[in-house]
């Protein structure tokens, strides 16, 4: 598999009618998710928009965000998810950056949107629907090649002004591949999507799943009672919270009378949990838990720590504190941040990390990196 449309465009062709994604009262089978995303193609290849040039989406998590991932790579261009937390000035700072031909934006976000100056911009609701079936799915567009970008994730601003992660084909394939081999994921399997969809773990969780040809529940918002209602409907297998979340969860009422026995694991990270939390969890859920440390800029991929760490962490209570080891086709290196050295056990230093998931570069921003040259080559 060279781009991530092959993998939908397989799924459509031998599992159609399987459900891809949940949400709501709304069922989007593969068939039409193939078919939705090759109109949003077409009606973005009829705005004006080229191979390599940008759209991007403004709103929570909803089923548009499918349309415009898979409907942009099969033209070749670009998904730039937006942040709606930001600050209208900070969201035209994004899709002014990006360059976006095409904004995407939520009725409820409308506003927020305002100084933005995209030369088209469609509403979600009846216009974006009536846009996207207004278009031929049979229209032939450019193909990517693996090489391409496929989505533009901004980093947030700790160091300045959002930067624009480019995740290309291959740096997708090697998410999709390298999270298929640490998790739990087989023909039963039922995934659960709630993280923000501009945020890497987000886009990690949905792509396992479609990737994998097997549905998942995606929730406009992670609200504590509406995933736990969401657990016992679709007997979810597989999702990711970050600690907050599962801090929420432990605390929600609803976790009383809530069957959780389909869950089998959880994944975490994206900030720092506490040992106390962790160890609730892991006797409340009564599933494996399995955490991950990994950047944007690295698709996701860094290192975990197992759910059988999790699971023997009496022996070794330490190790809950750990980020655990490198996964499949990682590697990383702890180092002297001023002389590049690596550093022996225990010291403390600057982690390097390469894997076939490490971004292409910053966007417009070729002189910035995350790596040194030097773990590159």
């Amino acid at each position: 598999m060279k781009t991530v449309v092959e993998a939908l465009e397989s799924h459509a062709r031998h599992r159609g009618d399987r459900p891809a994604l949940w949400y709501g009262e709304q069922t989007m089978t593969f068939a039409e998710a193939d078919e939705r995303s090759s109109r949003v193609a077409s009606a973005l290849d009829g705005a004006g928009v080229r191979p390599g040039d940008r759209v991007a989406l403004l709103d929570k998590n909803a089923p548009e965000f499918v349309d415009l991932l898979f409907g942009t790579c099969k033209l070749g261009a670009v998904l730039v998810p937006v942040n709606y937390r930001l600050s209208p000035s900070e969201v035209a700072f994004v899709v002014g950056d990006a360059g976006a031909k095409v904004l995407v934006v939520g009725a409820e976000f409308r506003d927020g949107a305002e100084l933005c100056d995209a030369p088209t911009t469609v509403v979600l609701g009846e216009q974006f629907d009536a846009w996207r079936e207004g278009a031929d799915p049979r229209r032939g567009q450019p193909r990517a090649t693996s090489r391409d970008v496929a989505i533009q994730m901004y980093t947030s601003g700790t160091t300045g002004l959002p930067k624009g992660a480019m995740l290309t084909h291959d740096n997708l394939v090697c998410l999709l591949r390298t999270y298929s081999a640490i998790w739990d994921i087989d023909e039963d399997s039922i995934g659960l999507t709630v993280m923000p969809l501009y945020h890497v773990a987000g886009l990690a969780c949905l792509m396992v799943a479609m990737g994998n040809g097997v549905p998942t529940v995606l929730l406009r918002e992670a609200v504590p009672d509406d995933i736990l209602a969401a657990i016992a409907r679709h007997r979810v297998t597989t999702t990711i919270f970050v600690p907050a979340l599962i801090q929420a969860l432990l605390a929600c009422d609803a976790m009383r009378s809530t069957d959780l026995s389909s869950l089998r694991r959880i994944g975490y990270g994206a900030s720092p949990i506490s040992d106390d939390v962790l160890v609730r969890a892991l006797e409340v859920f009564g599933c494996d838990f399995q955490q991950g440390y990994a950047l944007t800029e690295t698709s996701a991929i860094g290192t975990c720590l197992s759910p059988e760490d999790h699971r023997h962490w009496r022996e070794h209570p330490q190790r809950l504190r750990s980020a655990g080891r490198p996964m499949p086709e990682a590697q990383v290196q702890v180092v002297d941040p001023d002389s590049g050295a690596g550093l022996a056990a225990g010291q403390v230093g600057e982690v390097w990390l390469r894997s076939g998931g490490t971004m292409a570069g910053y966007w417009n921003r070729p002189e910035a990196r995350t790596l040194s040259p030097e773990l590159l080559k």
